[in-house]
């Protein structure tokens, strides 16, 4: 038999207090004199000498509880040290020199640990040295799913290391086993792809690097142009002040950026629309357009829908007496498009809801918490004890 707080056993010597107290308690009786007594003493009675033991059966559920308490504590057990099973850390690992850069000190002490790690390759590669990366290609979103199940098993928790970039956005949600730890790296995707816009001047308008928009000359940048101007706009509102206002900031974007657009006013049978602007609910909005709605409480479920509170008048908006209309309505377009200038990371949180427990998959309980029937046995015996000491205690008043 072990014990896993060997130190907590000299507590088996606060046997010796209730014992101490039974004796002290003896000494403590002093003889009263009284008129009758010396009729009832025998004269030739030997003196009572030494200690007596009163409640004996008293005394030794006491001594048992302190004893049983004790060993309880030290939590015993019949095998050396309750550990978990060997494996129980697993690292799956993105083989990207940024991902190792950013997470190489808690690869390295998994490594010194002898714990595994495996590269998310396929099929998965034993991880031997961290400047050892396979030169594979990322993993794609169903190689994870498949890297993930394969290691996913009984009392195994799983860390996952992985760059956190734009790939992610359309990502299904992926099952995970319980215990699952997400370490992601704000890393750019090597395999993200410059967007712009196609100007009539056969200039690019893109998002630079300061994230402002920029008129890059075709051909400078491996941009890939994702629409090309003039973009049919259908601007349509109730309040004259309204349209005139979104039709100037529309007209600064042309003139200062050369992004011409094709407005009209009413909608035209036959026509897509690459954006529409309006103060009237969108009862059937079409995936590759996007809707700016005005004086619209709340936010809409669909990516390509704004919903914004206010009317986009100079007396309403803020956006429009600070002057910044044009630049806002330009972002919320080229954000549509896809333009930006390179992959900026997801939202931890968002990132995160994309991997789902599978309740299923609990399946280790029982390994990494084994019952100990030793300690079990000691507490119902504990309390066993507590219940005969205080039953006899109150019967004898002691």
């Amino acid at each position: 038999m072990f014990f896993q707080h060997p130190s907590l056993l000299w507590g088996l010597l606060t046997v010796t207090v209730p014992i101490a107290l039974h004796f002290w308690h003896q000494q403590q009786a002093r003889p009263m004199p009284w008129a009758m007594l010396r009729w009832l003493e025998t004269p030739n009675q030997p003196p009572k000498r030494g200690f007596r033991f009163d409640n004996w059966l008293l005394l030794l559920l006491r001594c048992l509880l302190l004893i049983a308490l004790t060993l309880l504590l030290a939590r015993p057990s019949f095998t050396a040290k309750e550990q978990a099973p060997a494996g129980r850390k697993v690292h799956l690992v993105e083989p990207s020199s940024a991902v190792v850069e950013a997470y190489k000190f808690e690869l390295d002490q998994a490594l010194t640990k002898q714990e595994r790690l495996m590269w998310a390759t396929v099929p998965l590669t034993p991880v031997t040295a961290l400047n050892a990366l396979p030169t594979v290609a990322p993993p794609t979103l169903l190689q994870w799913q498949t890297a993930i199940i394969e290691l996913t098993e009984p009392a195994v928790q799983l860390h996952t290391y992985l760059s956190n970039s734009p790939d992610w956005v359309d990502a299904p949600h992926l099952q995970v086993p319980p215990g699952f730890v997400l370490h992601a790296a704000d890393v750019p995707s090597p395999r993200a792809t410059l967007r712009s816009v196609a100007l009539p001047s056969g200039k690019q308008l893109t998002v630079g690097a300061d994230h402002r928009l920029t008129v890059v000359a075709a051909g400078s940048t491996p941009a890939r142009a994702v629409a090309t101007a003039p973009l049919r706009v259908l601007v349509q509102f109730r309040q004259a002040d309204e349209r005139n206002t979104v039709q100037a900031a529309l007209n600064a974007l042309t003139s200062v950026y050369g992004l011409p657009f094709t407005i009209d006013n009413q909608p035209v049978s036959g026509v897509t629309y690459a954006w529409v602007l309006t103060d009237r609910a969108v009862a059937d909005p079409l995936p590759g357009t996007l809707y700016t709605l005005t004086g619209q409480a709340g936010s809409a479920d669909l990516l390509n829908v704004t919903c914004v509170p206010e009317p986009l008048t100079p007396q309403s908006s803020e956006r429009v007496t600070s002057g910044q209309l044009p630049e806002w309505l330009a972002g919320q377009l080229l954000t549509h498009l896809g333009v930006s200038p390179g992959s900026a990371p997801l939202p931890r949180s968002q990132l995160a809801s994309l991997f789902v427990t599978d309740a299923s998959t609990d399946t280790g309980l029982a390994a990494v918490h084994p019952v100990n029937f030793l300690q079990t046995g000691l507490l119902t015996l504990f309390l066993g004890l507590l219940l005969a000491e205080r039953y006899l205690a109150s019967q004898r008043q002691a």
